[in-house]
């Protein structure tokens, strides 16, 4: 039987180019006026545009300014390399630095040459900054272009009317680069040298293909960046609930392979220890406003230290009422994510019924810094067209959607301004806002999904 045409059987039709024209224009007049606000408060015209998310563009021309991630994972690797009896997570309990990553991300290490990973005065040296800012910004590239594809082929395969030729395909394909070069969360990462960079990529690989089909290949690559953010193994949960034994077996393969060869190489009392690490940050959180979660809401909500200030040492004080409600919506959004709620999933909802998983992984965590947000530019992609489409929440579904884009992909880089008071202060969580409105539209229209027949996705 024939698929039918747009337009047949009740379906929407709508040109998904004017809705991407029509974001894309609308993120870029937030910054403009953002800019003018700030002009008018007496700052120059280009210290208002470094303070919006399209004006952090420039900086993907030049090294990052910090090394956020790099500087401790090498302090971690070498003091266990001089002194392999040596615990590597005295310096996150004795010393106070921040090493947040399980041993297993400290093998790639391996593949440089000592010489050029060895810290000057405890910092990274420029030999290496120069190579990872080369292989960081072929990732942003990467997340980029992956991301524009992954949103042509739903597109192509949803039942939206594309318009033909070249130059429907470059005028999409250049709003998508647009959009996802002016996406805040992924330049930030670039600039404070985080190695999430390249998580971003991984995972957009993932995604693509995935839909492509290659399921082992996808697995592969959530597998390698478990190695480096444990959290990506609700990924290996949701592969597991939902039997994708092929999925499975590419991420089971690469992540045990990883996991064995650390295990080896710094022995198994560090990885037991790195489960004290995890249980410490959970328990306390971060108030800085780029923790973009519950727990980063409700420690600057109830003034649990200061948003404005990162201690480099030092987590939020312990406070009971966050811990709870962090462990509570915690535990609510992966039941959400990783139950099947709204009727059996169908094939045709696989993508999507990931995409939930994906966005539970960062949003579930005690701490979401702001560039954990960089995985969520495929999701965006994935998500697209389906609500365009199928508009499971009715005339609100596009005007959400947006909405959830613009608050996710924007910034006002003046915390000074924005927390001035508790009430104020919500609109700095702006970013975890957009991500709770996407949440539940991929929620939505993952039960639209289940209540069609194929013949209709």
């Amino acid at each position: 039987m024939a698929i039918p045409s747009p337009g047949k059987a009740g379906l929407p039709v709508k040109r998904p180019g004017n809705w991407l024209a029509t974001v894309l224009l609308i993120h870029l007049l937030l910054g403009i006026l953002i800019v003018g606000v700030l002009v008018a408060r007496g700052k120059t015209f280009r210290k208002g545009l470094e303070t919006t998310a399209p004006g952090q563009i420039v900086y993907l021309g030049h090294p990052p300014f910090d090394t956020d991630s790099w500087g401790p994972m090498l302090l971690a690797y070498w003091r266990k390399i001089e002194n392999p009896q040596s615990n590597m997570y005295e310096i996150f309990f004795h010393d106070r630095v921040k090493f947040q990553y399980p041993p297993s991300s400290l093998i790639f290490f391996d593949v440089f040459p000592r010489s050029l990973t060895r810290l000057v005065d405890r910092k990274v040296g420029s030999p290496l900054i120069r190579i990872l800012s080369w292989l960081m910004q072929a990732a942003v590239l990467s997340t980029v272009i992956a991301s524009a594809a992954i949103l042509e082929i739903c597109l192509k395969r949803s039942l939206l009317r594309l318009p033909t030729g070249f130059g429907g395909l470059a005028g999409r394909a250049g709003m998508s680069l647009a959009l996802g070069l002016t996406y805040y969360p992924l330049l930030r990462g670039y600039q404070i040298g985080q190695v999430q960079i390249f998580l971003n990529a991984f995972i957009a690989f993932a995604v693509l293909l995935k839909l492509l089909g290659r399921e082992v290949l996808s697995g592969a690559f959530f597998g390698v960046c478990c190695l480096v953010k444990p959290q990506y193994g609700i990924i290996l949960l949701w592969s597991l609930l939902r039997r994708k034994w092929r999925f499975l077996s590419g991420f089971a393969a690469i992540f045990l392979a990883g996991l064995a060869v650390s295990v080896a190489r710094f022995g198994l009392q560090d990885h037991v220890t790195y489960l004290k690490v995890l249980t410490e940050i959970s328990r306390h959180g971060e108030t800085f406003w780029p923790n973009q979660s519950v727990n980063g809401l409700l420690n600057r909500w109830l003034e649990n230290g200061s948003p404005v200030q990162f201690s480099e040492t030092t987590f939020a004080p312990f406070h009971s009422v966050v811990y709870a409600a962090t462990m509570v919506s915690s535990f609510a959004i992966l039941v959400l994510a990783l139950l099947p709620w709204g009727g059996k999933l169908r094939a045709e909802s696989d993508t999507i019924d990931l995409m939930i998983a994906l966005a539970a992984a960062t949003m579930a965590s005690p701490v979401a810094w702001e560039h954990h947000y960089g995985t969520f530019l495929p999701i965006f992609a994935v998500a697209f067209p389906g609500l365009l489409c199928f508009r499971p929440l009715g005339r609100a579904t596009a005007p959400l959607f947006a909405f959830s884009y613009l608050t996710m992909a924007g910034v006002m880089l003046r915390p000074d301004l924005i927390f001035q008071n508790r009430w104020m202060g919500l609109a700095g969580s702006h970013l975890f806002f957009g991500s709770l409105v996407l949440f539940g539209l991929l929620l939505a229209l993952r039960v639209e999904y289940s209540r069609r027949d194929p013949l209709y996705l």
